[in-house]
């Protein structure tokens, strides 16, 4: 018999199994679990306080280094550095239960 699917792993009332599922189900799948994880991300980002969140959006979405940041909020170096690791330490405790 062929098969036109990918195996998911079911665990359910009825115990562990594998079904398989159409691709473009799996796909359909991943990408509403992608976009649901991307909205958290982005809900979680918005309530960090601002000095976390500039510092954050910078580093990782504008790619700057911690000298560049430093030099654009005209803070030093360390105190963007403590931000972002306050940031990333808020983010984990918001993200808990996506890790």
């Amino acid at each position: 018999m062929q098969s036109y699917g990918s195996k998911l792993k079911v665990d359910d009332d009825q115990g562990e199994y594998e079904s398989e599922v159409a691709d473009d189900k799996v796909d359909l799948v991943k990408e509403t679990v992608r976009n649901e994880v991307s909205e958290r991300v982005q809900k979680a980002l918005m309530r960090l306080p601002d000095k976390y969140r500039l510092a954050l959006y910078l580093y990782y979405f504008e790619d700057l280094k911690y000298e560049e940041i430093a030099e654009d909020l005209n803070l030093p170096v360390n105190t963007v550095r403590t931000h972002i690791k306050r940031g990333k330490e808020k983010m984990k405790e918001e993200l808990r239960d996506l890790i």
